[in-house]
């Protein structure tokens, strides 16, 4: 029984390790390991490269639904000359996806990450190794939501401003109450706002209620000048002029690319319709440059509206301060003895 557990214990694990190390390796004779599978010795998985995305997967999906022998010649040509596909594929998608981006007005983006993000690292933390992920952010717990939704880089939270301005960058959100809610409170209690006259109370400007936390065009400074009916007609038609006059600078921006493209197409000897083909090209760079300067000009008339604005609401601020100074004492001595009779209710 003692022999048996003996040989159990250390015998059986001394000959398993010793016939381990009796097996020829592949540098001495032995049998070599399997073969990578094809193009691996490049560093790819299959017919495609590391480097290279998936580009034919969706799109030949997508296509065998519409034109399905199309489809099937692409997945033939993918399988059999790889390089070829991928060429053909970004010669023929560049022009098609460019044209189809400027009709939409698709705006910029941030270029793509071709080297898969070598060379990248997220930042060290304190006492981490290198290459570890660095500190979670703030007030975000994991698995969580994010605090502030639309304003974390996530591509399905919405806008940061709810109203882009008429030039396509993002506008100033709109000022329905104290916290963003159309329901909230007013915002300002001065009486072109909505609230009560000042020297009628006992807040700290004598209007009866305290001051709202005040928050958007900088520090101390109110919410934007309330428009009236007509000015706000008056923007909303401009900006509907300078989308019109977008839309059609973008078309002739289209079609130029269409005249050049046709240009290249021709062969050498066809001097006639070269000529043909020059002639409305410059006919069309000449349109195209006189809508970038009515664009131009739009951009100046609704630079000057908002300074007019502007200089309207710093006029306005100013009679108020002029008559806060000429009303101090009084506001000062009703404020005073308001708190006086609500200390005495109290006792």
């Amino acid at each position: 029984m003692k022999t048996m557990h003996w040989l159990l214990r250390f015998g059986l694990p001394a000959v398993i390790g010793a016939a381990a190390l009796a097996q020829p390796r592949h540098e001495e004779g032995g049998a070599p390991p399997p073969p990578p599978p094809p193009g691996a010795e490049d560093g790819a998985r299959g017919p495609g490269r590391l480097h290279r995305p998936p580009l034919g997967d969706p799109l030949i999906r997508g296509l065998a639904e519409r034109n399905p022998e199309l489809a099937a010649r692409l997945a033939r040509l993918r399988r059999d000359d790889p390089d070829t596909f991928h060429q053909l594929m970004i010669d023929a998608l560049v022009p098609q996806l460019e044209e189809a981006l400027d009709a939409i007005n698709a705006p910029p983006g941030e270029p793509p990450d071709l080297d898969g993000g070598a060379g990248q690292r997220p930042p060290r933390g304190p006492g981490m190794r290198p290459g570890a992920p660095g500190r979670r952010p703030p007030g975000r717990m994991p698995g969580g939501p994010p605090p502030h939704p639309g304003m974390d880089e996530r591509p399905d939270g919405p806008p940061p401003h709810p109203r882009p301005g008429m030039d396509g960058r993002p506008g100033e959100p709109p000022h329905p109450g104290m916290d963003g809610r159309p329901d909230g409170p007013p915002r300002h209690p001065h009486p072109r706002m909505g609230g009560v006259p000042h020297g009628e109370g006992d807040g700290p400007h004598g209007d009866g209620r305290p001051l709202p936390p005040r928050s958007g065009r900088g520090h101390g400074m109110g919410p934007p000048p309330r428009m009236s009916e007509e000015e706000v007609q008056a923007e909303r038609e401009f900006g509907e002029r300078f989308e019109a006059l977008r839309r059609e600078h973008a078309s002739q921006e289209q079609a130029v690319r269409r005249l050049v493209r046709e240009h290249q197409e021709l062969p050498a000897g066809a001097e006639g319709p070269r000529a043909e083909l020059r002639g409305r090209l410059i006919e069309l760079i000449n349109a195209q440059f006189d809508a970038r300067t009515r664009l131009r000009e739009m951009e100046v008339e609704r630079l000057r509206l908002e300074v007019a604005r502007i200089e309207k609401a710093v006029a306005e601020i100013g009679a108020e301060l002029q008559q806060r100074g000429a009303d101090r004492a009084r506001i000062i001595e009703r404020r005073a003895e308001e708190l006086l009779r609500r200390g005495k209710a109290s006792e």
